[in-house]
C-alpha cells in the first residue's frame, strides 16, 4: 500500500490493480485462468495497471493490461507543433491465455499464442500484430489484424489539437 516505486528482482507475488513499469525491461505475468490453469504473458517497453475481472460460465477469466501514461508524456500532443504520430505511450505483449490490453480509443485481444504492440498516439491507439491474431474493437465492431499487419483506431488523445489545412 505505498506509493513509491519498489524494483522487481525476482519472483514476487502483485495484487490486482498494481501498476508496473516495464520500460527498461520486461516481466513475466502469470496469472489464474480457466478451470484453474495458469496463463502467461511476457510484457515490455511501457507502464501498464494489472485488472482482471472472475471468471463466468466456463469462459476464461481475461487479464486486462491497461497503458498508462508516463509523466510529462501527455503534454507533447498539446503544443501546437506537435507530430500527428507522436507516440505518448505503448506496450509489447506475446501472450499464452486471454490478455488483453487496453489503448484510450481501442482495447486489443490476443488468440493464445500471439504476440503484439499497442501504442497510444496523438492521433490515435494503433495496434500491430506480430505473431497470431489479434482483435481490435473499435467503436461497435471488431477487426482482426493478421501478422504483419497493423490497425489504427483514430482519436484525437492527450488534447491533441485540430491542425486546419490551408485553402479549405
Amino acid at each position: 500500500p505505498t506509493s513509491a516505486p519498489v524494483p522487481l528482482a525476482a519472483v514476487a507475488s502483485l495484487p490486482i490493480g498494481a501498476i508496473v513499469d516495464a520500460r527498461k525491461g520486461r516481466i513475466d505475468l502469470r496469472t489464474a485462468g480457466r478451470r484453474g490453469r495458469s496463463q502467461s504473458a511476457r510484457i515490455a517497453a511501457g507502464i501498464f495497471q494489472i485488472k482482471q475481472r472472475r471468471a463466468r460460465r466456463g469462459r476464461a477469466a481475461a487479464t486486462d493490461l491497461v497503458l498508462r501514461t508516463p509523466p510529462g508524456s501527455a503534454r507533447a500532443c498539446a503544443a501546437a507543433n506537435a507530430p500527428r504520430k507522436g507516440v505518448v505511450r505503448r506496450l509489447t505483449v506475446a501472450a499464452k491465455g486471454v490478455f488483453r490490453t487496453v489503448g484510450a480509443a481501442a482495447p486489443a485481444k490476443g488468440s493464445s499464442g500471439a504476440s503484439w504492440a499497442i501504442a497510444d498516439r496523438c492521433d490515435g491507439t494503433l495496434t500491430r500484430a506480430i505473431r497470431g491474431r489479434v482483435s481490435v474493437r473499435a467503436g461497435g465492431r471488431t477487426v482482426v489484424v493478421r501478422p504483419s499487419r497493423s490497425y489504427l483506431v483514430r482519436a484525437r488523445l492527450f488534447g491533441a489539437k485540430v491542425r486546419r489545412q490551408g485553402g479549405r
